[in-house]
């Protein structure tokens, strides 16, 4: 598994109210309804292609860049991503002594991941596996303890968890 340079980001994943997709065909492998997080990340081009690429969103809105940040509103069927690229941030590995040295993931508190969660479980995996999604963990099938779910990582390592709308095996 490849290390979480910046969990930094993954906290900025905080979301709105829960979101619902429902199974139908169009571009996004996901129909989400009101779902948004922003993320801070170190290339926002990449990550532009990479929402639009896995997930079918589609750029919203491109400001100027200003006072060296730059962001990007990537949108689709209900899901909007914010993207922030600022110049003066800095991968929180870089900011822990020892960060570097360190193998593994550097945990800290705040918000560790955002999701979506959808109807159509299967196939919302099957076409996030279509689209080249790394599945970092999972995908594991509903249990009594727990709905269908699996953790997918986007191109800057950031945790999006996918969760079945389907409630636990009784």
């Amino acid at each position: 598994m490849k290390p979480l340079h910046s969990l930094v980001l993954a906290a900025a994943l905080a979301l709105a109210p829960a979101a619902v997709a429902r199974a139908d065909e169009s571009t996004s492998p996901v129909q989400v309804r009101g779902s948004f997080f922003a993320l801070q990340v170190a290339d926002v081009e990449a990550s532009v292609a990479w929402w639009r690429d896995v997930f079918g969103l589609s750029l919203a809105m491109s400001p100027p860049t200003r006072n060296g940040v730059t962001m990007r509103l990537m949108e689709g069927d209900g899901l909007m991503v914010e993207l922030i690229q600022d110049d003066s941030a800095r991968p929180l590995r870089d900011l822990i002594p020892g960060g570097r040295e360190r193998q593994g993931p550097i945990w800290v508190h705040g918000v560790f991941k955002g999701g979506i969660i959808v109807d159509d479980f299967d196939g919302v995996i099957a076409r996030l596996r279509e689209r080249g999604a790394d599945i970092a963990i999972g995908p594991f099938p509903a249990t009594r303890e727990q709905r269908a779910n699996a953790v997918i990582r986007d191109n800057e390592g950031n945790y999006i968890q996918v969760v079945s709308s389907q409630p636990p095996v009784s």
